[in-house]
């Protein structure tokens, strides 16, 4: 198994992923409600970044032992993108350190 210290070490990548899909989406729906080309393109690909990182994240939490796992879960299925990206940022406090 993967030391505890090296487990995620591409989370700052991650979340500014996170924060290019949210900065996307707004985008998209400003786009849209101004009824300019591109809008649905736009929302299009900030929804498959979304589901492509919620995959990476619900691998990162089935296979590492972390607090309240089905909390975390529920909460990246109702809103990913914020869920996400607080999730990538404490994930050094939410491992479950009882094998050191």
């Amino acid at each position: 198994m993967a030391s505890m210290n090296n487990l995620f070490q591409f989370k700052y990548y991650l979340a500014a992923v996170f924060i290019f899909s949210i900065a996307i989406a707004l985008l998209g729906a400003l786009f849209k409600l101004m009824h300019w080309p591109w809008a649905d393109e736009m929302l299009l690909i900030a929804l498959l970044i979304t589901l492509i990182l919620c995959f990476i994240l619900l691998y990162d939490m089935m296979t590492f032992p972390i607090k309240k796992r089905p909390l975390w879960i529920f909460g990246l299925i109702i809103s990913p993108l914020i869920v996400g990206l607080i999730y990538c940022f404490m994930l050094d406090d939410l491992l479950d350190k009882r094998d050191e």
